[in-house]
């Protein structure tokens, strides 16, 4: 049995949170933006690949997809919004 602590994903759906309280503003602004700035940055954007829906409760972000998104654990990695802030979240 394989476990991964964070960010989880199957082929066809994945959900985590990222709670707001690691955030700075700046990367809030990232994450609320998730698809205009992953487009703007020199990560690699596959063109076929869509955002993923995103939920603010006030505390976290909660973040889900049912299909193909682009890598979005990858990407805010890249901006400094570390894989330890993520929790699983379906």
């Amino acid at each position: 049995m394989k476990t991964h602590l964070g960010f989880v994903s199957n082929s066809s759906s994945a959900s985590f949170i990222v709670n707001k309280a690691y955030l700075t503003p700046a990367q809030s602004f990232i994450v609320e933006h998730h698809v205009d700035s992953a487009a703007k940055s020199s990560m690699d954007w596959p063109d076929e690949a869509d955002g993923w829906i995103m939920e603010d409760n006030g505390t976290y972000y909660r973040f889900s997809t049912w299909m193909d998104n682009f890598a979005l654990d990858e990407f805010f990695e890249s901006m400094g919004i570390h894989i330890e802030n993520y929790h699983s979240g379906s």
